[in-house]
């Protein structure tokens, strides 16, 4: 493990010998993010030597991994929509599931489905539950004109969303609040990503996120329903009239979140499928 190519390849032997699937591209994560290289570069550095601190810390990230703690956690970054943003154990790892949550949200305002001439007009806008700030964060960008406010009930989560928001010099709106416990106006958009996996579904979930990922963020009671559930009870008196409510789902989720929505008195919009052609993201408008 002298360069760049022999500790690709060294960890990649480790990786697949313990039965990793992706062993080369976590190969190539590791060993660029030590370098400091983008990883579709890496291999431009190949003949680079090492120094003797460059492959402890290889030898380091790769101990942690044999663990099965996520390469993001490792590197305290993740990805979402191209933008790198930090992560640490008190915030889900971004995943793409939810970049589908994102994009409705952006297609049905570029195509002005919000009854506006203007796609970058000013309106309001709230996420519940926001974690590392990456929904509130990504739509500001688009739309710098939103007047975006996220929460959270966890301090910790807020602490990172804080870092993300400054770091990439977006302002939203941060504050502590448990659903609307500490909200006091209304909304044109209130958008969720909230825990929705059953006690049952996580107990045979990988290691990989029961023991890194915080199962506060993951877990909701009422077979995973809670939250939609307190969500929908309480969305009317804090959406302005016409105002659109968004969702990430689980994969078999949509009937049951359909019909609270509806005993709710709302309507739905949309459904929008992921990657994998699981239903993955609702919105609905009041009826």
């Amino acid at each position: 493990m002298q360069n760049v190519l022999s500790s690709i390849q060294y960890v990649e032997e480790v990786l697949s010998n313990h039965n990793f699937d992706n062993s080369r591209f976590e190969a190539q994560y590791i060993v660029s993010h030590v370098i400091n290289v983008n990883q579709n570069e890496v291999y431009l550095y190949k003949d680079l030597l090492l120094s003797e601190n460059e492959k402890q810390q290889i030898l380091s990230m790769l101990e942690e991994r044999l663990q099965y703690k996520p390469l993001q956690y490792i590197t305290g970054t993740g990805n979402f929509l191209a933008k790198e943003i930090t992560v640490n154990s008190f915030v889900l790892i971004p995943r793409p599931e939810t970049e589908c949550l994102v994009m409705e949200i952006i297609n049905d305002a570029e195509s002005v489905k919000f009854g506006k001439s203007d796609v970058h007009y000013s309106l309001d806008m709230l996420d519940i539950g926001t974690g590392s700030g990456i929904i509130a964060i990504s739509l500001k960008c688009i739309f710098p004109k939103w007047k975006v406010d996220a929460i959270d009930i966890s301090e910790e989560a807020l602490v990172v969303a804080r870092s993300n928001s400054n770091h990439l010099q977006i302002d939203v709106n941060l504050f502590t609040s448990d659903i609307f416990d500490n909200v006091c106006k209304k909304y044109d958009i209130i958008v969720s990503n909230p825990p929705y996996i059953s006690e049952h579904e996580y107990k045979l979930l990988h290691p990989e996120i029961t023991e890194y990922e915080p199962r506060i963020a993951l877990v909701a009671e009422e077979n995973g329903l809670y939250f939609y559930r307190r969500i929908l009870e309480q969305a009317a008196s804090y959406l302005k009239p016409g105002g659109r409510i968004y969702f990430e789902i689980g994969s078999k989720q949509a009937g049951i979140v359909k019909k609270i929505a509806a005993d709710n008195g709302f309507e739905l919009r949309s459904l929008r499928k992921d990657l994998n052609d699981y239903d993955r993201v609702l919105s609905f408008t009041t009826t």
